[in-house]
């Protein structure tokens, strides 16, 4: 009888260990926990405790869907321009809203590849919307290095 119990104990112990890992939990820790309370009081509290595997998942989701887009920047960048040209903002608060614009890529990043993301800003430099130094700021930011990055 004792030799049976010693076996759900363990199989319960593993099973507990498992769940622990699957929803982002050490396995470790609650091995300890299970070998010193019981195995299902382990599990409950694991099943009653966060999934921690699914909070991770949805925090790179969201972050994800938060990067930015060569559509949404080419957009906006043009949204700039056609305000400036309609002389809606002048071309300080221009400046100001494109640097902001550009920063905005160090802090969200991307969802495209940094050379598809260039490509669809050549018509910008071409037209006059971004100069050298913008697209010699957004390279840097593309390519994380500090030195093209400006607040």
């Amino acid at each position: 009888m004792w030799f049976l119990v010693f076996i759900v104990w363990i199989v319960l112990t593993v099973v507990a260990c498992k769940c622990a890992r699957d929803r982002g939990r050490s396995p470790g820790k609650w091995l300890v926990f299970c070998l010193f309370i019981t195995p299902i009081i382990a599990l409950i509290a694991i099943f009653c405790s966060k999934n921690l595997k699914e909070e991770e998942e949805k925090k790179k989701d969201d972050m994800l869907r938060a990067r930015v887009g060569e559509r949404e920047f080419s957009r906006s960048l043009n949204d700039l321009s056609t305000l400036r040209q309609q002389n809606v903002i002048n071309n300080t608060e221009f400046s100001q809203k494109k640097i902001d614009l550009i920063n905005n890529l160090y802090y969200k990043g991307i969802s495209d590849s940094p050379e598809s993301f260039l490509v669809a800003l050549v018509p910008f430099k071409d037209n006059g919307v971004l100069n050298s130094q913008d697209m010699e700021m957004i390279k840097g930011i593309l390519y994380r290095s500090p030195e093209y990055y400006s607040n």
